[in-house]
């Protein structure tokens, strides 16, 4: 049975992983958190520390472990507003602490969980993003989560701990999952929606394919490449999360049409860039590394989440 530890399991990626794994009893788990969960077995081993700058004992956290999850972060997702220093703090001074502490308890293999945010917001000229795409991230978080990927590269390769590099889209699988929350308040409240104009896609990534896929990587013996992509099959166009919205509160919006540049400029103009992209532009990845090397197919689509 092997030995992992999860940490950020009281996020929404790691408490679903947890219990995911829980469930096919093939290891044995440990947690690091800010806080307990009533969700998980009684076998899940659960460590709690309020600040993790702040942890005084490594050894019930990583003794006797084998492979490391990485998840813990600030992120863009949380409801509070984080600066650049927020996000240093644990997205890299705490994860150089933690690889050092690795190295000591002979650590053998370190997960990281990144994002597809490091390429940048949006695809330019029609081009996927794949793992051979230039780095450009655009905000303090995912700067964060690329200097974490060039500072796990630094220090595994330093202690001989094989790594893996996980880059992906934003996740999904669960009824008003906050990544679709701005778009859901919209419909919800009857507001005109400029639905001609919602032409763009996303690559996606379900909460299943996303745990499938850790499962498949934690009975692998040896890593065949270091940084991949994951993501769904089928990129998710933003007009059918609307119509799914507007389908499940029954709404009555006004479906109008504006030149596209006016909304552009609109937005702009009022410092809403960030709404303007992820909007109405396209954000896809390839997934053909993860299929290549690791022969992994994801299950799930966004016609499960529905």
């Amino acid at each position: 049975m092997k030995k992992i530890l999860i940490t950020g399991s009281s996020g929404y990626l790691g408490k679903k992983l947890v219990i995911y794994l829980g469930k096919k009893r093939s290891f044995k788990i440990r947690t690091l958190s800010r806080r307990k969960t009533n969700d998980f077995n009684n076998n899940v081993k659960q460590v709690t520390y309020s600040d993790f700058s702040n942890i005084f004992n490594y050894k019930k956290i990583l003794e006797n472990i084998e492979t490391v999850v990485h998840l813990a972060a600030y992120s863009n997702e949380s409801k509070k507003t984080y600066n650049k220093n927020d996000f240093e703090k644990i997205n890299i001074f705490f994860l150089k602490k933690l690889l050092k502490e690795c190295k000591k308890y002979k650590i053998k293999k370190f997960i990281f969980v990144s994002t597809s945010k490091v390429y940048g917001e949006h695809n330019i000229n029609g081009r996927v993003f794949s793992i051979n795409s230039k780095t450009n991230p655009q905000n303090n978080y995912s700067l964060s989560k690329l200097v974490g990927e060039k500072i796990v590269k630094i220090y595994c390769k330093l202690y001989k701990i094989e790594f893996l590099i996980i880059r992906m889209p934003m996740v999904y699988g669960e009824k008003n999952n906050k990544n679709f929350r701005l778009l859901e308040n919209y419909v919800k409240y009857h507001l005109p929606i400029p639905l001609k104009n919602f032409n763009n896609s996303k690559s996606v990534l379900h909460i299943e394919n996303f745990c499938d896929f850790i499962f498949k990587i934690l009975q692998i013996n040896k890593f065949k490449i270091n940084i991949i992509n994951i993501c769904d099959n089928n990129d998710l166009f933003t007009y059918e999360l609307i119509n799914f919205f507007i389908k499940k509160y029954n709404s009555k919006n006004l479906k109008i049409y504006l030149p596209i540049n006016l909304i552009k400029y609109s937005l702009y103009l009022i410092g809403k860039k960030n709404i303007y992209e992820k909007l109405f532009l396209n954000n896809k990845i390839s997934n053909s590394s993860a299929k290549f090397f690791y022969n992994w197919r994801p299950k799930y689509s966004f016609k499960d989440y529905i």
